[in-house]
């Protein structure tokens, strides 16, 4: 007998085969604030979890830095602390977040992982490009 239901240890297909989560690639300078957009569309169903993960130059590895426990009870992991705000919004279908006062070491790639009752988990990647500042010393 199939099932729709889901249990640890056992993969299934999604119940919204249609639900995205939707994303853009973004670019700063050093020292400006980032916002990263991550928004899940096409599903009616509720969210229980936003979570986070970074892998950026100095760490190879992905690594959980901030998760969002419906319906707005944040935790910041491993990091970037008080540097991250979450801007979105659970009700309305949105896990964004700004890291403030953004650095080289910050560039690389965050997974926005949004969970989804009874359906599961749907992720997307975004790339943070940071851009230097280049400072010149003019002498006499």
């Amino acid at each position: 007998v199939l099932s729709n239901n889901c249990f640890l240890m056992f993969s299934c297909e999604p119940f919204s085969p249609g639900a995205k989560v939707k994303n853009g690639d973004v670019a700063v300078t050093e020292g400006e604030d980032a916002t990263m957009s991550c928004r899940i569309t096409e599903t009616d169903e509720i969210i229980s979890q936003v979570t986070w993960q970074k892998r950026t130059r100095g760490n190879s590895v992905r690594e959980d830095f901030l998760v969002i426990v419906a319906p707005q009870d944040v935790h910041h992991v491993n990091g970037l602390g008080e540097r991250v705000r979450f801007i979105g919004d659970i009700a309305a279908q949105n896990g964004s977040i700004r890291v403030s006062n953004v650095s080289l070491r910050d560039e690389g790639n965050y997974t926005c992982i949004i969970t989804v009752f009874p359906s599961g988990s749907f992720q997307t990647e975004i790339k943070l490009s940071v851009r230097g500042i280049m400072c010149c010393i003019v002498s006499p």
